[in-house]
């Protein structure tokens, strides 16, 4: 009777032990599954706030690209030394749209950089501007060449090549004026310059 009250014992140890550990691994699935459910939500809160301002932005495309194209021919008919000028030109009410459209695909960008927005959700949510990416590509040279501004466009550059890489992955062509188009690495180095090598890197050191 003794040995089987020991062995008693011993199952209700093993029980409350087991027990203890099933309690604490629901109580971990719980908080993980509200962790997730938590960050889903910011994650779809942010994106429609975004989305909000992705409308806003599309809205000045065309009065951008116009602006762009006029900002570029002016310079090019500038001496070099007459570029201390640049910011004011750059910065006036003149180049309003095409300076609120670089900034919101630099801040989306940035956000894709650093992996502060899910990849994947994104593409879901917004088209990249193509037609404007590749029509500013003189300007982002021009700005380069000259040291206008410093890293002028390469989160913007960024975001094309995550764009691209994705498309790639996936068999998918771009839609440029209605026409299908994939990019060859020298087409990629023409239209992000440098930030394509820094791309590259970034790349080849997330899939090792």
């Amino acid at each position: 009777m003794e040995k089987i009250n020991i062995i008693f014992t011993i199952i209700d140890v093993i029980a409350s032990v087991a027990l203890a550990i099933l309690a604490v691994l629901i109580s971990k699935r719980i908080h993980d599954n509200e962790k997730k459910d938590s960050i889903t939500t910011k994650t779809i809160s942010c994106l429609t706030s975004l989305f909000v301002e992705y409308k806003k932005t599309m809205c000045l495309i065309n009065e951008a690209l116009k602006q762009g194209k006029e900002l570029i021919s002016f310079l090019h008919g500038k001496e070099k030394e007459d570029l201390y000028i640049f910011n004011e030109i750059y910065y006036s009410e003149k180049y309003n749209a095409l300076r609120e459209v670089h900034y919101f695909f630099e801040l989306i960008g940035s956000l894709i950089k650093q992996d502060n927005i899910q990849k994947n959700t994104f593409w879901q949510y917004f088209s990249f501007p193509i037609e404007f990416f590749m029509e500013t590509a003189k300007l982002r040279t021009y700005i380069k060449e000259k040291n206008c501004l410093p890293s002028y466009a390469k989160n913007f550059c960024f975001m094309f090549l995550y764009y691209n890489d994705w498309r790639n992955q996936n068999n998918m062509d771009w839609i440029v004026n209605g026409k299908k188009r994939r990019f060859s690495d020298e087409e990629l180095i023409e239209y992000t310059g440098d930030f394509y090598y820094l791309f590259k890197k970034e790349i080849e050191k997330k899939r090792k």
